[in-house]
Formats: C-alpha cells, sequence, structure tokens
C-alpha cells in the first residue's frame, strides 16, 4: 500500500531574504526582487539587471562556522533552505532513527569566483601562452587546497547530513530546473514506497555572477530589460537571472499526523519527460502535454479536477507559447487558472522549480494565490485564464506545479490541500 507524502517544512531563500515568512510576503505584495547589479568594473561583465540576496549571513544560520570555509554561495545558501526546513517542519531530527531520513539535493553547474579562475590562469601561462607544465608545476601548487571542495556537487547534501545527523539515502541531481525538482521527485517516491519515513529535498543557485551570466550567455536566454520580464506577456524577451531556491520536509502522512505537525499540503503526483528536441527551454508542446497527462494519471485526477497552475514560464517567447499550447491541450475548456512568479523574482535555474514548488504549497495552505500582471501586458494570443494584478482568496484543493524550463527534463507536480 502508498503511503501518502505530507509537506511539513519550508525553506526558502531569494533576494527578498531567508526563510519561508519573507519570501512568501513579498509575492503576495508583487515585490519585484531583481534591479541594478553593482558588479566590480574591473570584471567587465556586460550584464547590468539580475536578483542578487545582499547582506547574507551565512554564520547566523550555520552553527559549524569552521565548515562555512570549504563552501561556495551556492552551497551556503542550500544548507541554510535545508536547516530552515528541517527546523520550519518541528521534526526533532536528532530524535527519530537517522538512517530513517533522506537528503534528495539538487544543484547548479558549480562555479567559482573569478579571482580563483584568473590566478589558476595566471599561474599557467609563458609569453602569454597557455602551457601545461606551468599549470602543473606552478599553477597547481598555488591553487587553494579547499577548491575541490568548493566545485563538488555532493558537498552541499554531505554539509546537511553532518549538520543534522541524517545517515539516510543520500542523492545528488544536477543541472537546471527541471532536473533538479526531480530531488523531489524521488524523495517523494521513496517515502511512499516506504523506504523511507521522512526526507530533506530541494535545491537552489547563485548564478549572479561573472562565471554564472558567462555560462547562461552562450544560451543566448538572459534579459536585460527589467519591464519585459513578464511570462506570458505580450513583450516578453527572456530570462532575469537571479539566485535563490527552497528546500522542502517530506515525511509520511501518518507519521506527520500523528505528531500534529503542521501540514502544508500532501504531494500526489510527479511526472518528468525527456525533451529530446528542444534543449533549455521547450519548444514544442508534445513532450510539455506527456508531462502533464502523466502527472494527472499518477494523481488519480481528470483535468478539471485542478484549481491551479503554478507556472514556471520564465518570459521567453517561444517557451512560454509551448507551455500555454501544451495547457490549453490538456486542460481545454476546464481552464484553471494559471499565474508564474517568475516575472517577481526573475529565474533561480536550477533553483527555480523548487522555489515553485514550496510556493503551490504556501498557496494551498493560505488559500491564497499571488498576483499577476495587468490585463494590458498579457498575450491573449495564448488564451489562457492568468491570474490579474491582485492577489486572491479562493478556496483551492489542488495545484500543478510546472518546471519545463532548464534542461531537457520537464517536470511538473500535483499537490493537494490537507483539510
Amino acid at each position: 500500500m502508498k503511503r501518502r507524502v505530507a509537506v511539513t517544512g519550508i525553506g526558502m531563500i531569494s533576494p527578498y531574504g531567508v526563510g519561508r515568512e519573507i519570501n512568501w510576503s513579498s509575492l503576495l505584495a508583487g515585490k519585484t526582487a531583481y534591479g541594478e547589479l553593482d558588479f566590480p568594473e574591473k570584471y567587465g561583465i556586460p550584464f547590468h539587471t539580475g536578483g542578487k540576496l545582499t547582506c547574507f549571513e551565512p554564520e547566523k544560520y550555520i552553527s559549524q562556522r569552521k565548515l562555512l570555509k570549504y563552501m561556495n554561495r551556492e552551497m551556503q545558501m542550500s544548507v541554510v533552505t535545508a536547516l530552515e526546513a528541517a527546523s520550519d517542519s518541528g521534526l526533532a531530527v536528532k530524535e527519530v532513527p537517522p538512517e530513517s531520513i533522506g537528503i534528495y539535493l539538487g544543484t547548479g553547474i558549480t562555479s567559482v569566483e573569478i579571482e580563483e579562475i584568473l590566478s589558476i590562469a595566471g599561474n599557467s601561462t609563458r609569453d602569454g601562452r597557455m602551457d601545461l607544465e606551468r599549470f602543473g608545476s606552478n599553477a597547481l601548487p598555488k591553487c587553494d587546497p579547499l577548491l575541490s571542495f568548493k566545485t563538488l556537487l555532493n558537498m552541499p547534501a554531505c554539509f546537511i547530513s553532518i549538520l543534522l545527523g541524517i545517515r539516510g539515502q543520500n542523492l545528488v541531481f544536477n543541472s537546471f530546473g527541471g532536473q533538479v525538482l526531480q530531488s523531489i521527485s524521488e524523495a517523494f517516491l521513496d517515502i511512499e514506497s516506504g523506504q523511507l519515513e521522512s526526507a530533506i529535498a530541494g535545491g537552489v543557485d547563485a548564478k549572479v555572477s561573472f562565471t554564472g551570466f558567462m555560462t547562461l550567455k552562450s544560451f543566448g536566454l538572459i534579459n536585460q530589460n527589467a519591464s519585459a520580464s513578464k511570462p506570458f506577456g505580450t513583450h516578453r524577451k527572456g530570462m532575469i537571472v537571479s539566485e535563490g531556491g527552497a528546500c522542502l520536509m517530506l515525511e509520511n502522512l501518518e507519521n506527520a499526523q500523528r505528531r500534529k505537525a503542521k501540514v502544508y499540503a500532501e504531494l500526489i503526483g510527479a511526472s518528468t519527460e525527456n525533451d529530446l528536441d528542444s534543449g533549455f527551454i521547450p519548444r514544442k508542446p508534445l513532450y510539455l502535454v506527456n508531462t502533464l497527462n502523466s502527472a494527472l494519471n499518477k494523481a488519480g485526477l481528470k483535468p478539471g479536477e485542478i484549481d491551479c497552475i503554478l507556472s514556471g514560464a520564465c518570459s521567453d517567447p517561444c517557451g512560454d507559447a509551448a507551455e500555454a499550447a501544451a495547457i490549453t491541450e490538456v486542460f481545454g475548456s476546464n481552464n484553471p487558472q494559471v499565474c508564474s512568479v517568475k516575472g517577481y523574482t526573475g529565474d533561480f535555474i536550477a533553483g527555480a522549480g523548487t522555489f515553485d514548488l514550496a510556493g503551490s504549497a504556501l498557496m494551498l495552505n493560505e488559500q491564497t494565490i499571488p498576483p499577476g500582471f495587468d490585463p494590458a501586458e498579457i498575450d491573449t494570443d495564448l488564451n489562457l485564464n492568468l491570474a490579474g494584478r491582485n492577489l486572491q482568496k479562493k478556496k483551492i484543493d489542488t495545484v500543478l506545479c510546472t518546471a519545463f524550463s532548464g534542461g531537457n527534463p520537464k517536470t511538473c507536480f500535483i499537490l493537494r490541500r490537507c483539510p
């Protein structure tokens, strides 16, 4: 018999700040999280708009401060959200069998600071050209011995395990939104099957840096016009790069109810399809249609039983149109309300899907849909029932959350309100 899976803890991080409360209240207020970036002129970065968490002090949250020197920014943010989710759940992690809790964490393409790259490059040249002999004899001996810790994708999960004393299943996923959201899908399936009692799952990304922007520039997706960051909008021009994400504490619902935990929502269906034709952004609705139908089948629901869709649309002209076409094909006249928060938050890349899933759970718990945009900004040719400028208090029993941008896997979840 399959077990039911509950969301009992939420940790969120973004330019809004650290924690569920500040992120949720900022979304409900329709607050913009991105703006003008202040990169040092010496870097020569040709980008000036993005969303960055300022005044981030990880030592306020991570008690073993000696571990901080082994972490890059993504790792610090991931660990903080995981600790926030564990704390928010009220589950006494160190008082349950450590093997009964798992860690399923997604990460982006791990980046290093530009100074570290320049140091290695500068010590590897001879007469202005790259020299492998000097790389081995001169650059490597001078390389920061901690650099390898900062670039290994498994390290955030390792640190979380150390800090919380967790010894259960430990899996790492990368590198974009669809893949990282699979971290929660796998945790969901392992709890549902009885392999685990609970799990911390999610992911964070921080690409607002020289290496981050240069990596994403090659995809040709970066938008520097803040007024054109409007998912499903008439003048949408692509993503605004931002940093953030979320971690969730998932539990066997029966256990959560027994200990009288707060249950934000119940996960009832998840699906992933591999889109071999599109790459980073969906170009065709076919795979998206398959993903939506598969999630509905696994949840045992019909299209008319979905109350709201929290879309992961990133304001890409083609990607938004493909998702809109898929939603129209699957739901037809049932026409659930569609909302998206990336117009306010920017795109967290690998952390985007987990942040949206956390938002979906909060929508069900608070019975509220965050504000959208003015009707004049909406692309009416897409034929979607898009959320308006004001937040809505309404009865919501089910939310479908999509992560269709960011890599080949296209993932979606269905969540249900727990009475």
